[in-house]
């Protein structure tokens, strides 16, 4: 609205003003508006409408203001001397365009660009999210045609447009250099130069489904052998160049890695080593010795961009002159191994999936007795009464009233801070009666099994067998846990009454060898990717080893399992882009569809 002329606007609020009357009608009106849009090419932003602070020293518009986390762009906008504080940064705007009746302003937009406060900007991209959310980002005119190559990294659209590249893909690409991320400290930097991008590795795993034929919306029990992206968004580093499995970002680079000594996996197999499979993205011998030099391996599909690139060598080329580094996105959950027995809140939806049958009064109370234990000790227990406020490790406390809590437990029976505790266990007890339920478990990143990976590339086996079998996972948290032999893999969204990935627990000492860090690894020869619907560029899931929870599954149920269509290439155009913007804007928003899905599961009958 911010963008729309004084006329458009009495326009548009006339149409507001009589909404819901029920002897108006708007298609004239509204018709009206578009006309006059139409009449309007070049669009205008006043200062007015935008987070500033006056000659005064007031602030206006504050609401207008956004945050960013630090991101490729964010780095290239902010002055050495502004390091050090939190700076505006009017390089990036980003623009609301959720109401219908302005998509010929955005269409404008996206064509000619907008003058925001005597500054003219141009549209850079959408990101998944603000596809969802109806939003564009707008990029100044002057930092775009300065930072165009880097951003790119050495890439243009018409090299882009001699293979064609589906419009919503490249803007998913584009929208990675606003993706969080830092750049690490100097002397943990991992050179270009020391990374060797592979081909993917997929086999085919024969297993039983439920097969949704998306034709007709049938669904039927069959043995299918399926393709699985054993390392889809995966790859991985020598131990010690990261601290622990992470995400990473940089020049079109979008996954997680793990950690994973393939020096080692190289001399141990010396003997057996086979160059079948030994080769870059692009189809080029890679030779062991540039393995050996190498500090990480990723694949084709971490490399957004890999197709038009003519080699590994111009990639690391335009990388560098791009000036990009590989910059970390987000890290591994911490895991606290000093606790036996650590807990996690549970969502509503596992719980919604779980046939009614299963669950008694009995079941339910013993679901919820961490939850009810947990509420009724922080009563009692300063301890618990500060873990509940949120007080759990001194150095990570910046609020002062907790701090003071912290040194002088007694301040809980103050009347304020009372009243503090009355409202964190009314929350406690909203996300209890909402589902929120405390289990036995914790959170990983869902990994690919690396040995059978590195069995794959430098053995050049066709089908390696990995170091676990199917229906088995490991995780370095359970080694000495005899007593826990099952658990339950869960990821959000979470939305069938196929998706609890019940697993035994692999405890081998190969497992122990080879595996580094708390992520949860899974066999080649499992289709729990399929349950899960998951793949590796960073998936968090929760492994619950609760027995309440365990006892209340069904373990029968098989993974859903259809056809994937393929987004076909298409030429990077003005047109294009406004068409992939509209198609994304009016499609349902998967928080919606999975609304639909609990009311489907709470309503009457099974």
């Amino acid at each position: 609205m911010d963008a729309m002329t004084s006329e458009e606007r009495e326009i548009y609020n006339e149409i507001a003003k009589n909404r819901g009357k029920k002897d108006y009608d708007p298609t004239e009106a509204k018709q009206r508006l578009r006309d006059e849009i139409k009449k309007n090419s070049k669009r205008v932003i006043e200062k007015k409408y935008l987070y500033y602070i006056s000659d005064k020293g007031d602030v206006e518009n504050l609401s207008r203001q956004i945050v960013l986390f630090e991101n490729e762009i964010i780095r290239r906008c902010i002055k050495k001397d502004d390091k050090d504080t939190v700076p505006l940064v009017k390089e990036i705007i980003i623009l609301s365009c959720k109401s219908d009746l302005m998509s010929g302003i955005l269409d404008q937009i996206i064509k000619d660009g907008i003058d925001i406060d005597g500054t003219h900007y141009i549209y850079y991209t959408s990101s998944t999210s603000q596809m969802k959310n109806a939003e564009i980002t707008l990029l100044s005119q002057e930092f775009w045609d300065k930072n165009r190559s880097s951003l790119m990294c050495g890439l243009t659209e018409e090299k882009i447009n001699e293979y064609g590249i589906n419009t919503g893909k490249y803007f998913s690409a584009l929208a990675l250099n606003m993706s969080n991320s830092i750049c690490t400290d100097p002397e943990n930097e991992v050179s270009i130069d020391d990374v060797i991008i592979v081909q993917d590795f997929k086999t085919k795993v024969h297993g039983r489904v439920n097969y949704l034929d998306v034709d007709n919306l049938s669904i039927e029990e069959k043995e299918k052998d399926i393709e699985i992206e054993h390392m889809d968004g995966a790859g991985i580093f020598i131990p010690g160049t990261f601290p622990c499995s992470c995400q990473i970002r940089g020049g079109w680079l979008k996954g997680a890695v793990f950690p994973f000594d393939f020096h080692a996996f190289i001399r141990e197999h010396e003997d057996k080593l086979s160059d079948i499979n030994m080769k870059d993205a692009w189809g080029k011998a890679v030779s062991i010795n540039d393995f050996l030099n190498a500090k990480m391996i990723l694949t084709d599909s971490q490399l957004k961009m890999r197709k038009y690139y003519d080699s590994l060598e111009d990639y690391r080329d335009k990388f560098k002159e791009s000036g990009r580094k590989i910059t970390i996105n987000n890290v591994a959950h911490d895991v606290n191994v000093e606790d036996d027995s650590p807990e996690i809140h549970l969502a509503y939806q596992p719980l919604q999936t779980i046939p009614r049958s299963n669950m008694t009064d009995e079941a339910i109370a013993r679901l919820a007795e961490k939850s009810i234990k947990y509420i009724n000790d922080a009563k009692t227990d300063p301890n618990v009464a500060l873990k509940l406020m949120g007080i759990t490790d001194a150095e990570k406390v910046t609020n002062p009233l907790h701090a003071a809590i912290l040194q002088y437990p007694y301040l809980l029976n103050d009347a304020y801070v009372k009243k503090v505790m009355q409202n964190a266990l009314k929350a406690e007890r909203t996300k209890a009666m909402g589902g929120k339920i405390i289990l036995n478990g914790l959170w990983s990143y869902v990994c690919p099994d690396l040995y059978a990976f590195c069995q794959w590339l430098f053995l050049g086996q066709s089908e390696p067998e990995g170091l676990l079998d199917s229906g088995y996972i490991y995780n370095k948290f359970y080694d000495d846990k005899d007593a826990i032999e099952e658990v339950c893999c869960i990821r959000y969204p979470h939305l069938s009454d196929c998706e609890h990935a019940i697993r035994r627990l692999e405890k081998s000492n190969e497992c122990k060898k080879w595996f580094v860090g708390y992520d949860t690894v899974v066999s080649c020869r499992d289709l729990i990717s399929k349950v899960l619907q998951c793949d590796w560029d960073g998936d968090h899931i929760a492994v619950i080893h609760d027995k309440a929870f365990l006892d209340v599954l069904d373990k029968d149920e098989l993974p859903l399992f259809y056809d994937m269509s393929k987004a076909e290439p298409e030429e990077i155009s003005t047109t294009n882009k406004m068409s992939c913007l509209h198609r994304s804007f009016e499609n349902e928003n998967i928080g919606n569809v999975s609304n639909s899905i609990t009311k489907e599961f709470n309503s009457n009958g099974e």
